[in-house]
């Protein structure tokens, strides 16, 4: 007599998964998997090898279906580049409550794509809802700046100065 019943049992657990929650290329080849053992399921000539092959293969493609966490990845490492006294206290702490999310996410083995796509989501929110302390110039504008308001000085002295030399020799 075969035994059907741990195959049963894993084909069941299918009804708990769901294709949103991984990534597209995993979820294909578990479907496929499942194909096969949904199959081999109905199949009344099927010997106790098949069964057992159909569930090792079904359970290792359940095993295998991933998250991708790459954009959430990139998102948090944008966070680098900012600093909380760039914001103001409010924006700069729901953006560091939405980063804090979106590691503990990231670091959770079994998070759901779902779970990670609104992570990632409310990050970039956060991000772009971040409100500046005032006029701010950008890192690579602050030389320039500095530079164009020496010149600036320096011309304003030149110029009074030869204003100055012009009325000497006017009184003299």
């Amino acid at each position: 007599m075969v035994n059907k019943a741990p195959l049963e049992e894993e084909v069941s657990k299918s009804d708990q998964l769901k294709a949103s929650d991984y990534t597209k290329e995993s979820w294909k080849k578990y479907e496929e998997a499942l194909e096969h053992a949904k199959k081999v399921l109905a199949d009344p000539n099927a010997t106790q090898s098949e069964v057992e092959e159909a569930l090792a293969s079904l359970v290792k493609a359940r095993e295998a279906l991933t998250v991708n966490k790459a954009l959430p990845v990139e998102e948090v490492s944008k966070s680098n580049k900012l600093k909380a006294s760039d914001y103001t206290e409010a924006s700069w702490k729901k953006y560091a409550e939405a980063l804090e999310h979106a590691k503990k996410v990231l670091a959770d083995p079994h998070a759901t794509q779902s779970e990670v796509d609104e992570a990632l989501d409310t990050l970039k929110e956060a991000r772009k809802a971040l409100d500046s302390k005032g006029f701010m110039l950008p890192k690579t504008a602050t030389n320039t700046f500095t530079y164009i308001m020496v010149d600036l000085v320096l011309l304003l002295v030149g110029f009074a100065l030869i204003t100055m030399q012009k009325r000497r020799r006017k009184v003299s």
